[in-house]
């Protein structure tokens, strides 16, 4: 079969200015079959407790692990044939990674079987190898997965018993269930089973950043190192943040009346966003009490003296195509589109940036295509949700966590970027995080804007 070289990927490191540099190359030899269906990887593991980082480069013969420090200089490197590694297998998807020292451990759970493995890979003596993990029982569906205090966690319902369930899968690959009782609210639309209720959530790292588009999901799970909660938009009844302690798995439920919208977390503040014809209403709530700690409201007459900075409708395809500022009355008509959502951050100087967008898909646009860059708690281009119109929605883009020594980096691999026009209105607030008094100032730019520019941009120059 002819073979195809596609580019070098290119893995750029960006600053809190939003400097890029580019840090590494590696050539992949890729057939056309495999790029067409995405057989590809190209995965950047980190956080790991001494600042290392973790490489998996895969391409149509080899898997590659390639261990490196926290200025991206190579530490140890690990060939395997693609067939004897856990990213070679058809339909497993890494959850995450755990380890420091030059040993890790990662878990890859087969979307087509429902089992997961532990892959050790340890550089020290060359190793890499798999053992069986974890099967969900026949009665227990799957809800999220990711990595955190050293653990892995699988999170699943059982309807039968009416339960949550929490496995816990140490480093060592111990395995640990426990579960507990869990009553749909009555007033949930869909209340016929705990796994409907909770169906195919978004998982993601609190305090850290996303791609914007990820704000219009209605079930998110949000977690950090002392639980889990699930965040539930329910157009026909009150938003439910259920929590999930770790790691014994106590279960807390709050009701929280904002009308039909979408919430996002930050720590102990939940972000919600109702709109109404002609004006734009945020919330914030204590998300453990219920209680409402601020209202804004904003609307073409009133409410722009809050707003950190000017509206902007933005044009993209591949990359940035135009920017430009919006008046706020057409900036408020624009949420009248059915894509809409709410993100916030907190900001390099400690305050939140909460950030209200509408997106148009009715853009032309041409074909695009991705391949398989990696779990959404770890960073990559993850499909961003059912097609809108008949279009599917661009590609979103899920950074790491950004913790410890890495607090002043973000990292970005990708070989083949996305291609599709769209359109985004943001409106963005700027909040003091004791007070939330909205503050006027410039806000920085997502930083998977400034990924999806620079790699773009970069494709074009090919």
């Amino acid at each position: 079969m002819k073979q195809l070289l596609l580019a070098g990927l290119s893995l750029a490191v960006f600053s809190p200015v939003f400097a890029q540099k580019k840090v590494l190359e590696y050539p992949f030899q890729l057939d056309k079959r495999s790029v067409e269906k995405g057989e590809w990887a190209a995965q950047m593991q980190r956080d790991f407790p001494d600042s290392s980082g973790l490489l998996i480069l895969k391409n149509n013969e080899n898997t590659d692990f390639v261990c490196v420090d926290r200025e991206f200089s190579v530490k140890g490197k690990i060939g395997m044939p693609v067939g004897k590694t856990a990213p070679g297998v058809r339909d497993n998807e890494l959850v995450g990674s755990i380890g420091k020292d030059g040993r890790y451990e990662l878990l890859f759970n087969n979307t087509s079987q429902l089992v997961y493995t532990l892959e050790t890979v340890d550089f020290s003596a060359s190793t890499v190898v798999d053992q069986p993990s974890l099967e969900l029982t026949p009665d227990e569906r799957f809800l999220a997965h990711f990595a955190g205090n050293n653990n892995f966690y699988v999170l699943a319902s059982d309807d039968k018993a009416g339960q949550l369930v929490v496995y816990t899968i140490g480093a060592s690959g111990a395995i640990t269930r426990k579960s507990n009782p869990f009553t749909i609210p009555a007033d949930a639309s869909k209340r016929d089973k705990i796994s409907a209720y909770l169906s195919q959530p978004l998982c993601l790292s609190n305090r850290s950043e996303y791609d914007p588009i990820a704000g219009t999901q209605m079930r998110k799970v949000f977690y950090r190192p002392e639980d889990v909660r699930f965040v539930v938009n329910d157009k026909n009844g009150p938003t439910h943040v259920i929590t999930v302690t770790l790691p014994d798995c106590r279960v807390s439920d709050k009701a929280i009346n904002i009308g039909p919208g979408t919430s996002w977390l930050v720590d102990d503040r939940l972000f919600s966003m109702v709109v109404t014809k002609g004006e734009l209403t945020v919330f914030a709530h204590n998300p453990a009490t219920g209680q409402l700690l601020k209202k804004y409201s904003i609307s073409a007459d009133a409410g722009a003296e809050m707003l950190a900075e000017t509206p902007k409708y933005e044009k993209w395809n591949h990359k940035l195509v135009s920017s430009k500022e919006q008046d706020v009355k057409k900036a408020v008509r624009a949420f009248s589109d059915d894509v809409k959502g709410i993100w916030a951050v907190p900001t390099e100087d400690g305050r939140v940036m909460v950030m209200l967008c509408t997106f148009d898909f009715s853009i032309q646009y041409s074909r695009w295509s991705t391949g398989s860059t990696g779990p959404a708690t770890h960073g990559g281009f993850q499909p961003s949700g059912t097609a809108v119109g008949g279009n599917a929605p661009p590609p979103v883009w899920v950074p790491n966590s950004v913790t410890s020594t890495f607090s002043t980096t973000l990292s970005y691999v990708k070989l083949k970027p996305a291609y599709r026009w769209y359109g985004r209105t943001d409106v963005r607030l700027l909040l003091d995080p004791a007070t939330l008094k909205p503050m006027q100032g410039k806000t920085a730019r997502p930083v998977s804007d400034e990924v999806e520019d620079y790699v773009g941009t970069a494709e074009k120059r090919r």
